[in-house]
């Protein structure tokens, strides 16, 4: 795989570490705490050179409609998350984060309140 210039999913890595895991010439030398730790680059290095079909493994994981968390599809990439409720359990606390946005707004109504004068 010279470049390793494609993606490699989450569910494809994992498949790949599997797969890496069983062969026999990697038991020999390596253990699964060691092939779980591979860098991307390392582990389709490892597979390039014992002839794993890394890419054979990513369409396969990529038409398998596995759900997982939520139903949603595993390799599922969060870029952006949107809070929409929060609850500050710390009365002070809250105070202090409101404090700024009050100072903000008392200032501008003094300010107010001196121009219109």
């Amino acid at each position: 795989m010279p470049g390793h210039d494609f993606r490699l999913p989450v569910l494809a890595r994992n498949r790949l570490r599997a797969e890496l895991r069983k062969h026999p010439e990697i038991t020999k030398h390596l253990t699964a705490d060691t092939v779980n730790g591979l860098a991307k680059g390392e582990l389709l290095a490892l597979a390039d050179k014992l002839g794993i079909d890394v890419k054979a493994i990513i369409a396969d994981v990529q038409k398998v409609p596995s759900a997982g968390l939520h139903g949603w599809p595993m390799g599922f990439v969060v870029e952006t998350v949107e809070i929409r409720n929060v609850k500050v359990l710390s009365e002070q606390l809250f105070k202090q984060m409101q404090a700024p946005f009050w100072d903000k707004m008392r200032l501008e109504s003094e300010t107010s309140s001196m121009e219109t004068e």
